[in-house]
């Protein structure tokens, strides 16, 4: 950290948050959930992190090719693949939340459900745009 001219504080601080947020991990055996658990799960842990982590990255990344960038040219590219994930992965999630997600808990209910199939086929061609 002193050799790159970093504040020692900071960095500490950084990779306490860093060990925090892995020490809650849960050990849960997914095979056994219920769908509604599972899907449940999805949202509150893994969406939300990307909903919140996202934004971050992108200005991180910005960031660092603005820092670096002059000597390290490849970060330009990096840069822009980075700024164009939310607008990739974000509906991506939308259309998990409010299509599949509420066809499948319906399914799982045994009540006919829309056609899970399609919606899945439709989430897949999202990323394609």
């Amino acid at each position: 950290a002193l050799e790159k001219q970093l504040d020692v504080d900071r960095l500490l601080a950084a990779l306490s948050a860093v060990g925090a947020a892995t020490q809650g991990t849960e050990h849960r055996n997914w095979q056994e959930a219920g769908i509604d658990e599972l899907m449940d799960h999805i949202v509150a842990r893994h969406h939300a992190w990307l909903r919140r982590e996202l934004p971050l990255l992108v200005e991180t990344t910005k960031t660092v090719h603005r820092v670096h960038g002059e000597k390290h040219t490849e970060l330009k590219q990096i840069a822009d693949i980075v700024e164009k994930m939310p607008n990739a992965i974000l509906p991506h999630l939308a259309y998990e939340e409010q299509t599949v997600f509420p066809a499948i808990r319906t399914l799982a209910t045994g009540d006919p459900a829309k056609n899970v199939t399609q919606f899945l086929e439709e989430m897949r061609c999202l990323g394609h745009k």
